[in-house]
């Protein structure tokens, strides 16, 4: 009888022995799966900051509509254009000069001012420059991504405008064609580009374009001078004037 009690006891020993084994096999499964995911998250998150650049210019490129400020500044000068952009149209008005400007894709006219009372190409307003300096932004920022030497660092997240954005730096060496669109003085034999930073920002929620920063390193047969110019962005409802050139047609909004 004792035998056979025993037999049971060890029987059931085994048993609740199998169980445990089982259990702590299927708990470090678990355990495992769940690291392995965890360290497949971190290194979808981890991208290069190239490509977390494209990523969000990709994504930014799906807002049609926003507020465009301008704001340049060198030795003795400074430039400011307040704007608006929809669906590729450029329209605002280049301050101190009360000079309206409307720009689709690479068409530039411009109106107003003491001279022009309607609306003039800039290319027989002879004021060709201002297409260097209003641009949309975004189709800019790809078009520095497209060169062949570049590098991006991230920086840290900051407010703008209230709103928390992701920053990035662009250190780029550009072209001598994009080089002559960006800044119509680089085009000349005595000017020359030492250095070329872009600092930009995006929305760490909306993924939307909120400011980007040039700074130029400029040299002369004179002197070392920086230049800077700064986008900044908005979203918001864009409205343009039923009145803006399209060739030889008027552009209904």
């Amino acid at each position: 009888m004792r035998q056979a009690v025993s037999r049971s006891a060890k029987k059931k020993l085994r048993s609740r022995f199998l169980f445990l084994i089982i259990l702590f096999l299927a708990v470090m499964q678990l355990t495992f799966l769940a690291v392995f995911f965890a360290r497949s998250d971190k290194r979808k998150i981890e991208l290069p900051a190239e490509e977390v650049v494209a990523i969000r210019v990709h994504q930014a490129g799906d807002y049609r509509d926003f507020s465009l400020t301008i704001e340049e500044s060198g030795p003795g000068y400074s430039l400011k254009y307040s704007g608006l952009v929809k669906d590729g149209m450029m329209y605002g008005t280049l301050e101190s000069f009360d000079l309206q400007v409307f720009s689709y894709y690479d068409m530039y006219y411009v109106r107003g001012g003491d001279v022009f009372n309607e609306w003039q190409t800039v290319e027989k307003a002879e004021l060709q420059a201002l297409a260097a300096f209003v641009r949309n932004p975004l189709p800019l920022l790809s078009r520095l991504l497209a060169e062949e030497y570049f590098s991006v660092e991230s920086g840290p997240d900051r407010l703008i405008e209230g709103v928390p954005c992701q920053a990035f730096l662009l250190d780029v060496s550009p072209s001598a064609s994009l080089l002559g669109s960006l800044f119509s003085v680089l085009q000349e034999d005595d000017v020359l580009l030492e250095q070329m930073r872009v600092y930009i920002w995006f929305g760490t929620e909306d993924n939307f374009l909120y400011k980007m920063a040039l700074l130029f390193d400029i040299v002369t047969t004179k002197e070392k001078v920086q230049v800077t110019r700064v986008y900044s962005m908005n979203r918001q409802q864009a409205y343009l004037p039923d009145d803006l050139p399209l060739g030889n047609k008027t552009l209904e909004i």
